[in-house]
């Protein structure tokens, strides 16, 4: 009996280890909707490939940059604004993907639609209710869409804090973060 719970004590502590990296925040007892597994980290460490999807991810808010000795994202500088009216979310993204110095490399960056963004919640974590060792760092509140709210003036969020979908004025603010496809070629 005591070789038995040593081998359950021995499988149970990398267990709750590899929880705790997975949510940042307060968990609950569920599967992961987002395990680590499914993302295919970019050899710069800027960005992920959601192997499920087909969707490649900044790891980072907009506004914030990937700390490689860190292994988290911090805010990186003051000029930058990291929450925008939806306006200015969607002129940022073209005037980035413009740019000589695109964002990340990549000149086809968007907003994610509101099914995309959901995809990345993790329903295990709360506050935030992202996984915090593919996305780590940023803050976690509500986030942009291009999906509109039929039927109303507002644009359809995702609160990373809780992982609700709600919906926001086009003149609030808030924060960002951008996808792109993967073209077949990559």
């Amino acid at each position: 009996m005591k070789k038995l719970s040593i081998v359950l004590v021995l499988f149970l502590i990398p267990l709750k280890i590899s929880l705790a990296d997975i949510c940042a925040g307060a968990s609950i007892s569920a599967p992961e909707s987002t395990p680590t597994s499914r993302f295919e980290y970019e050899i710069d460490g800027l960005t992920v490939v959601d192997k499920q999807t087909g969707l490649m991810w900044a790891r980072c808010q907009f506004g914030y940059d990937w700390s490689v000795l860190e292994k988290s994202c911090f805010y990186l500088d003051n000029s930058v604004e990291s929450s925008l009216s939806w306006k200015s979310a969607l002129k940022m993204v073209v005037n980035n993907n413009a740019s000589d110095a695109p964002y990340l490399g990549y000149s086809d960056w968007r907003l994610p639609n509101i099914k995309e963004l959901a995809s990345i919640v993790e329903r295990k974590c709360n506050s935030p209710a992202i996984n915090s060792e593919v996305f780590s760092g940023g803050t976690p509140s509500p986030f942009w869409s291009n999906t509109h709210v039929e039927g109303a003036a507002q644009i359809r969020i995702i609160n990373f804090k809780t992982g609700q979908v709600g919906g926001a004025g086009s003149n609030d603010k808030l924060h960002l973060r951008l996808v792109r496809d993967i073209p077949d070629s990559e």
